[in-house]
């Protein structure tokens, strides 16, 4: 961790100063965050097609996404980030 991000996260009292200490904080928030990652990644990975229809069917896709409201109704929900940051 670089010297802004770990004086960043000790003004907000999420990591403790002591080395040890920033460890186990760090250890416990990445036990948090890669699961939130991993669905993150899934959700991406159903993005990518496999085959010239799949293609064809993302551009329409993509194109529909254009129209006001459309995107918000269909993948409002997997856009919003319930992921709660340091504590």
């Amino acid at each position: 961790m670089n010297r802004a991000a770990s004086a960043y996260m000790r003004s907000e009292g999420a990591l403790p100063c002591r080395p040890n200490a920033q460890i186990a904080t760090l250890a416990a928030y990445r036990q948090r965050l890669v699961p939130f990652l991993r669905q993150k990644q899934i959700a991406a990975s159903t993005f990518v097609p496999r085959t010239r229809i799949g293609i064809g069917f993302r551009r329409w896709v993509v194109r529909l996404m254009g129209i006001r409201g459309l995107a918000g109704y269909f993948i409002g929900r997997q856009l919003r980030d319930d992921f709660p940051g340091p504590r």
